[in-house]
């Protein structure tokens, strides 16, 4: 499994999301996609966030109305820093698809 770290705050600019003020962790497990304990690198990931999945009770009052203060870092070190498409984020029917590489 890797811990990816989801982070949102107004503050784009800070390098390190160590003290941002709203987190959540994903974990993805990737035993059941035959890596045969190998490690991932480079993989593109789909990150789907819905009702049944978010990061917080009140995420899509929280988040801004776009989604530009969201972002991806490892829990180990925060870093370290993930690159992330924003591919759809409708506040209305509350969902989220971001592609994190």
């Amino acid at each position: 499994m890797l811990p990816l770290l989801v982070v949102q705050n107004s503050f784009a600019q800070d390098d390190d999301y160590y003290d941002w003020t709203e987190s959540a962790t994903i974990d993805i497990n990737t035993s059941g996609i035959g890596t045969n304990g190998n490690e991932l690198n480079d993989f593109p990931l789909l990150i789907r966030i819905n009702g049944g999945n978010q990061p917080s009770a009140d995420f899509w009052n929280e988040a801004d109305a776009n989604g530009i203060d969201i972002r991806f870092a490892l829990t180990s070190n925060t870093s370290v820093h993930f690159r992330y498409g924003i591919e759809e984020w409708n506040t209305v029917n509350e969902e989220a698809y971001i592609g994190v590489k």
